[in-house]
């Protein structure tokens, strides 16, 4: 289970790694060549001393990113997210971004930003093929709540976060096996997080393959293209550039997903025409009818005619 801390021990993790990051040399990433990590992510502690507008930011891989001290005020697609000391959020890949960095009353503004490389994501792929590929399947849109990047802090969590970096800043060689093995786990407490959907999209190699998943768990539902891109964690704008990139539309994704479920059940004596309607989201019987039509160039009766004893109608 994902159990969320209270504010007392949230204000406790933010002072340990404020405490562990004073042992970090400000704006030094702590990077790939470096054996603490080994390719597997870059860790850096982020100081600005006077307010710092950055444009048009966007970043290759995902990074996870906990202001320590001051306010980033990030934004994407229209929207205004404010994050300020303790807060933990992700800024994801393939966005684009403006971001301020206000330094706080003490006059600095610190972050620390873990950027997770290709090369964890793909070991945690490969080494777990079996919880990403149940992930993908079973996603819905339950609880969704729209575009966020703000990560809900969890106990394990936390506790990876601190444990990795006290490993990184108190580099040895016995804490190398234990950094790699903290990488992997936030990975996978993230997966499981609010911003799964977000990971989802960095860790699986077919973008569009998600959004099927989504459509095909729910076919019932009302589906735009807004309540999609709110499921995926993503904007509308931005899930209309990722479909395009696959030489795919909105319409086309949900044709497609309900139609191939349409077929598969006109073949099998379990439901009649009027209920395969309903279940795949049509609200007549007609209306699935025609685009049945304009889809196979047949008739749902058609199809349903070629196996006998099965109901044609509701």
């Amino acid at each position: 289970m994902f159990h969320v801390w209270d504010t007392k021990q949230h204000q406790l993790f933010h002072q340990q790694l404020f405490s562990a990051a004073q042992n970090l040399i400000p704006n030094n990433p702590v990077s790939e060549s470096d054996a603490s990590v080994r390719q597997l992510a870059t860790l850096t502690k982020l100081v600005v001393r006077r307010q710092e507008t950055v444009r048009s930011l966007s970043v290759s891989c995902p990074m996870i990113i906990t202001v320590l001290a001051g306010t980033k005020i990030v934004y994407i697609d229209g929207q205004t997210m404010t994050f300020s000391a303790g807060d933990l959020f992700i800024l994801p890949s393939d966005f684009t971004f403006d971001v301020i960095n206000q330094p706080a009353c003490t006059g600095e503004y610190i972050a620390l930003v873990l950027e997770l490389s290709a090369n964890l994501l793909n070991r945690v792929r490969q080494a777990y093929p079996e919880i990403i590929t149940s992930l993908s399947n079973n996603i819905t849109t339950e609880n969704f709540s729209g575009f966020d990047l703000r990560i809900t802090l969890s106990l394990s969590l936390a506790d990876t976060l601190i444990h990795l970096v006290k490993g990184i800043v108190y580099n040895t060689n016995q804490k190398l096996m234990l950094n790699e093995h903290h990488l992997v786990e936030i990975v996978l407490l993230l997966l499981q997080s609010n911003v799964r959907m977000l990971m989802l999209q960095a860790i699986y190699p077919d973008f569009s393959l998600l959004a099927r998943s989504l459509i095909r768990n729910d076919l019932s539902s009302e589906w735009s293209l807004k309540r999609l891109a709110q499921a995926l964690n993503i904007s509308a704008s931005t899930l209309k550039r990722r479909l395009q990139e696959a030489n795919l539309s909105f319409r086309q994704l949900l044709d497609e997903e309900r139609m191939s479920k349409a077929m598969d059940l006109l073949t099998q004596p379990h439901q009649s025409i009027a209920e395969i309607a309903a279940i795949c989201g049509y609200e007549s019987q007609s209306r699935f009818a025609a685009r049945f039509r304009k889809y196979y160039s047949l008739n749902p009766s058609d199809v349903r005619s070629c196996h006998t004893n099965f109901p044609s109608s509701g």
